[in-house]
């Protein structure tokens, strides 16, 4: 080796994990000799809930290196991608990289948000460029091998400041999920404008057990607001919109939502739902490459999500860092920035961190995703 529901998300994973090889012949076992090839080791949920993000990530990585081998003429077993699933616990992440040190990696892929960090205190050791699939805003750490071509909270919150500042509230309600990375978004980046500008507002955290939507909507309607924010996953989000919008609260675009809005899009084709909310949305949802989407369709049998461009744009930056040097580190990935890719242009800041831009978008009734222009200051 060179130095939508819950069903429907469990369902589309298993079935991409089948259409993508990983179970079986992608994986490599510990016997397997490595030696001389571009490795790429991830540690990703590619089963269960949360393999709706990891296993478009994964499969779209796998085709960006691809890709990148076969427009240089380097035969495609000079590399391999070991698809590692931590099945979204920590501990397995944890395991699964010791299991995988023993063959070793040039570079070292996982997420999300509690899996990485489980990992990142063994790897910062080492330097290996580590790319990050999680939105903490403080996942990326410098003078560590730590990196992440992913939309994150960093980028969320400009977008979140921007509409609250177009609509001038006096009163905000915040329903947002129960989780590290999205609390840090809504505590340290949302809440400090608001007491700043002396805006009323209350916050609701939803564990991953909620399930009184309808009492929820009641607090909502009760507190009267002229704004709602929610930042959820959108397994979340498919429960919270209807009954909202069954007490009328979703309305005149009182109601901006994060990126995960992107999946319910993705996966729901009632407008009734997605009518008039404005989120968080990437270039390539805006701007998607039909070229791309034809052939990773061909390949897995999905129409890939914003998670997959962003993992095809990893996969290729890496595969040309590697075959220009014949080695990869952090710097040299680096280097290769600011990129051109199907994702947008990629532009990492001096410590590995993603820095395009994201955009405002609204749905229209054929399910298309438009950018939607808010007034700037």
């Amino acid at each position: 080796m060179s130095k939508l529901n819950w069903k429907s998300i469990i369902g589309w994973g298993v079935a991409a994990l089948v259409v993508a090889g990983i179970i079986g012949t992608n994986m490599y076992q510990d016997k397997k000799t490595v030696e001389g090839k571009f490795v790429v080791a991830l540690n990703l949920p590619l089963s269960g809930l949360m393999s709706a993000y990891g296993v478009p990530y994964a499969n779209g990585l796998k085709m960006g290196i691809q890709d990148e081998f076969s427009e240089t003429n380097i035969p495609l077993d000079s590399f391999v991608v070991d698809m590692g699933d931590n099945q979204s616990k920590a501990s397995d992440a944890v395991t699964l990289l010791q299991r995988q040190q023993l063959n070793g990696f040039d570079v070292y892929v996982s997420g999300l948000s509690d899996a990485s960090r489980a990992v990142a205190n063994i790897l910062d050791k080492t330097q290996i460029p580590h790319f990050i699939v999680a939105f903490d805003r403080d996942a990326i750490v410098n003078e560590t091998g730590r990196m992440r071509i992913l939309p994150n909270s960093n980028l969320e919150i400009p977008a979140f400041i921007q509409f609250l500042k177009n609509k001038n509230p006096k009163k905000v309600f915040i329903i947002s999920y129960n989780n590290k990375s999205v609390q840090t978004l809504v505590y340290q980046g949302i809440k400090p404008y608001l007491d700043e500008k002396g805006i009323d507002y209350q916050i609701e955290k939803l564990d991953t057990n909620f399930n009184d939507f309808r009492i929820l909507a009641l607090k909502v309607k009760e507190y009267n607001p002229d704004v709602i924010l929610i930042q959820h996953y959108d397994f979340g989000l498919i429960k919270t919109i209807p009954t909202l919008k069954e007490q009328d609260l979703i309305q005149n675009g009182n109601t901006y939502i994060g990126l995960d809005m992107v999946e319910l899009v993705n996966t729901n084709t009632d407008y009734s739902i997605t009518k008039d909310i404005i989120f968080n949305t990437t270039y390539f949802n805006i701007n998607p490459n039909q070229d791309f989407i034809q052939r990773y369709k061909k390949q897995f049998g999905k129409a890939p999500t914003y998670f997959s461009a962003y993992g095809y744009d990893t996969g290729r930056l890496i595969a040309k860092t590697w075959i220009k040097d014949g080695k990869v580190s952090k710097e040299s990935i680096i280097g290769q920035t600011p990129y051109n890719g199907v994702s947008g242009i990629v532009k990492l800041n001096e410590i590995g961190d993603l820095e395009s831009d994201l955009f405002s978008g609204i749905v229209d009734k054929e399910n298309r995703i438009h950018e939607w222009k808010v007034k700037t200051e």
